[in-house]
């Protein structure tokens, strides 16, 4: 009919079989992004970077993802006598965990401001919201409201080291 409004067809586009992708984070600080780009030496919009034009070991809180529906934000600060920042604490929050929040840090993991966690790589924990198993030597953190990410952490006396998995 002229001139009535027609929706345009819809298309459902089922990522079951999508590919994940991981960013690591690991040291003073080393940082692989999703796309495979190194910390130290990247490119960005045609133009190569590295430890002369950028710094990357500032201190500060920065995210590692921002997505709709989790958000991940590492700390990073210096310490123990290096210039050199490290990952000292790792946040995680976002609708996928019933907007919960995860602290983990070297010695403990907090959820919701409740430790749930003390040591080092031991965390046992489970609940709507998040699944904590000790996994190859660290933590392996799973969402059950979002099955396109998974997080694993390795806690070492002053650091936190993360491998973050996610469906492209």
């Amino acid at each position: 009919d002229v001139g009535k409004r027609q929706d345009p067809p819809t298309t459902t586009v089922i990522l079951e079989d999508a590919p994940m992708q991981e960013c690591r984070v690991w040291g003073d600080p080393q940082v692989i992004s999703f796309d495979g780009q190194l910390s130290a030496s990247f490119h960005f919009n045609g133009q190569f970077y590295d430890d002369s034009n950028v710094d990357s070991y500032k201190d500060g809180d920065y995210y590692l993802v921002k997505a709709p529906t989790l958000q991940i934000q590492g700390r990073f600060s210096a310490g123990g006598g290096s210039h050199r920042s490290m990952m000292r604490e790792l946040a995680i929050t976002g609708q996928a965990m019933g907007d919960k929040v995860l602290g983990v840090k070297p010695n403990a993991m907090v959820l919701d401001g409740d430790e749930i966690a003390r040591g080092h790589n031991d965390a046992e924990y489970s609940d709507d919201a998040v699944i904590i198993n000790q996994h190859q030597g660290g933590s392996l953190i799973e969402f059950p409201g979002d099955d396109t990410v998974d997080v694993w952490v390795q806690q070492s006396q002053a650091a936190v080291n993360a491998y973050i998995f996610m469906t492209a």
